[in-house]
């Protein structure tokens, strides 16, 4: 039992490594100030490969709506220029894509404050940030805004290999306690 237990231990400590190459992955993306053309506004969090929260209010043709994994996913965009964060319904009904400036080193940090690419007027394009409807083709441009980056609650897998490491050494230490009240 307790060779495997080490083993365990070692594979996650080998898997987990520190986690910084997956920490900007791990950052929260936070709604401030998110304003609709129709005064509506949206407001949450997300995470690029994780969890997301985003609310958006009635308004304009568009029903309320927050944008959870439980009902919606999200799409990858590549840009060299801007981050660009699309979400979709599951239905395929409604999207809503946020474009944002990038830092000046190009990598989001905890603390960065990314101002939404918007527009006044202009038609919904690839360069702005909206909210569409896919199945009458409404859309409502996002004309204020920006993004807070914070960090994420996750632990890193070194956190977990301390706690089964401890686990391990209070059990282990339990045992030898209960051998020696045995032999009493």
């Amino acid at each position: 039992m307790f060779r495997k237990c080490l083993l365990v231990l070692v594979l996650l400590g080998l898997l987990g490594g520190s986690g910084a190459g997956v920490q900007a992955a791990n950052l929260n993306f936070i709604l401030q100030d998110v304003t609709f053309e129709d005064a509506s506004s949206a407001s949450g969090f997300f995470q690029f490969v994780g969890p997301w929260n985003v609310a958006v209010e009635k308004g304009k043709g568009f029903s309320a709506f927050d944008y959870t994994p439980e009902n919606s996913r999200i799409l990858p965009v590549q840009d060299a220029t801007v981050l660009t964060w699309y979400v979709a319904s599951n239905d395929g009904d409604r999207g809503l894509r946020l474009v944002f400036q990038k830092p000046p080193g190009g990598v989001p940090e905890p603390g960065d404050t990314l101002p939404l690419i918007v527009a006044d007027s202009t038609p919904a394009s690839n360069s702005v940030s909206w909210e569409v409807h896919h199945d009458d083709g409404d859309s409502r441009l996002i004309t204020d805004g920006f993004i807070l980056v914070s960090d994420a609650p996750v632990p890193e897998m070194s956190t977990f290999v301390w706690l089964g490491l401890g686990l391990l050494l209070a059990s282990a230490w339990s045992r030898r306690r209960a051998l020696r009240v045995q032999r009493i």
